[in-house]
């Protein structure tokens, strides 16, 4: 008994293939995060280590004037840096967001027509059945009625 193609097999190839591209945009934005993440650690640490040598050039002993004002210029470049980072990271979560929810459709689809295509292939499977369960009673019949 061979079960014939599903007779939405085309739009559930489609369903499959914009899934696929959803896990992808996924992927890329999960990427994208966490590229924005490791900016900002990196600079969070650039910004300490520029408080660090600014500490270094005012203490007592040793003040280098020219040196402060140059490293407090590039703490509030780095903390401007950061703000600008955290803004990527917080746009990087929402693509994220909704990459995710995006997904979660995409599957709901696919799923709807796999569960169409089993209760098609069920369908089929107990309606062959059936067939052949009245041409086994024919059978029967036809012989029984013969030895009569």
């Amino acid at each position: 008994m061979k079960i014939p193609p599903f007779r939405l097999q085309a739009p559930l190839r489609y369903r499959s293939h914009q899934r696929d591209l959803v896990r992808g945009f996924l992927a890329e934005a999960l990427a994208e995060l966490n590229r924005c993440q490791l900016e900002v650690e990196r600079l969070e640490r650039d910004k300490e280590l520029a408080l660090e040598d600014l500490v270094q050039a005012t203490r007592p002993g040793s003040l280098n004037v020219d040196h402060a004002v140059t490293q407090r210029i590039h703490i509030g470049q780095l903390k401007s840096m950061i703000l600008d980072a955290e803004r990527r990271v917080h746009l990087a979560e929402d693509q994220v967001d909704l990459c995710r929810r995006a997904l979660v459709l995409a599957d709901q689809k696919v799923k709807s027509l796999e569960n169409l295509e089993e209760q098609d292939r069920i369908a089929f499977i107990q309606k062959q059945e059936q067939k052949e369960s009245r041409e086994r009673e024919d059978n029967w019949l036809s012989i029984n009625a013969f030895q009569r």
